[in-house]
């Protein structure tokens, strides 16, 4: 008898711990991870003198993307490009002109396409020489943008929107051509309850392709764990 009871002890402070844990992990604040070494994620690391001259100060570089031999990245709202020897190609951006909110490689049709804080957009060649700029299309429903992605010769563009006055977010993925035409929406919804929209002030959606079936694309929400979303390319 008394072995048994303590076996009920056992069991029940197992289970009521694993459920605190849950309710902590769910609750506790995101911690934004900035810094790190790069030993952690790569086996060999090699350092480039980045050399933009004296006229130019590179503060903290930002959404970091390659494209051949180039290297473009953000850095306090301008987009630069370099080699990936460190030579210097230019600045592709003014901050007077445009200040870049996110960018995208158009590797089909061999140019940038940059996003600017507002509803500007403004195409590049990949050698930093300006083609065009736009408006970007408006969507009355879904008028807050939350990232921008490049796959498959498209432009997919997370948006959102709130249903009411401090009511739930609602968000949907937009196809574009590269001309911004728009082609297709996808609803997003979570797949788990204790989704935490306060982290949207910490980190935007991701896209992911599954390389085993170019059909599907992922998406991963920020939030809690297993938070995911699937859209299907058909």
């Amino acid at each position: 008898m008394k072995r048994a009871f303590l076996f009920l002890v056992v069991l029940m402070v197992g289970y009521y711990g694993y459920e605190a844990f849950e309710v902590y992990d769910r609750c506790r604040p995101l911690v934004c991870v900035t810094e790190g070494k790069m030993t952690e994620i790569a086996a060999d690391v090699k350092a480039v003198v980045l050399d933009a001259g004296e006229d130019t100060t590179i503060v903290s570089p930002q959404k970091v993307r390659c494209y051949g031999d180039l290297v473009y990245f953000v850095s306090e709202r301008v987009l630069y490009c370099f080699r990936q020897n460190g030579t210097f190609v230019g600045q592709i951006t003014r901050p007077e002109e445009l200040l870049v909110a996110d960018y995208l490689i158009d590797t089909g049709g061999e140019q940038l396409i940059v996003f600017g804080n507002q509803d500007e957009v403004w195409y590049y060649t990949v050698g930093g020489e300006l083609k065009e700029r736009i408006r970007f299309p408006q969507d009355e429903e879904y008028s807050r943008l939350r990232s921008v992605a490049y796959y498959r010769n498209r432009v997919w563009v997370v948006k959102e929107r709130q249903t009411l006055p401090g009511g739930r977010l609602e968000q949907v993925v937009t196809e574009y051509d590269t001309t911004l035409v728009p082609l297709n929406n996808y609803p997003l919804h979570p797949t788990n309850a204790a989704y935490r929209p306060e982290v949207y002030t910490c980190l935007e959606p991701q896209f992911a392709v599954a390389p085993d079936n170019q059909k599907c694309m992922y998406m991963k929400l920020p939030g809690s764990r297993n938070l995911y979303c699937l859209i299907l390319l058909l």
